[in-house]
């Protein structure tokens, strides 16, 4: 779980990606921050805030 400012979040997920990581980035509708992930990568994920939760457990259910 990351938060950010500009796009250092960017180079995070970057990075999580590249060792094989799930990527999710909240819905740029409600906040701006999201739209360097979102114009520069593909992200597995895209939520509202309120729905993360319920996306982790979920995901936290899938075999790895």
């Amino acid at each position: 779980m990351l938060s950010s400012v500009v796009d250092d979040g960017t180079s995070a997920l970057r990075t999580i990606k590249h060792f094989g990581g799930t990527t999710a980035v909240q819905d740029a509708e409600y906040s701006s921050i999201p739209l360097s992930a979102l114009n520069q990568m593909d992200v597995e994920h895209t939520v509202r805030a309120r729905d993360l939760g319920a996306l982790l457990v979920r995901l936290l259910g899938e075999p790895v």
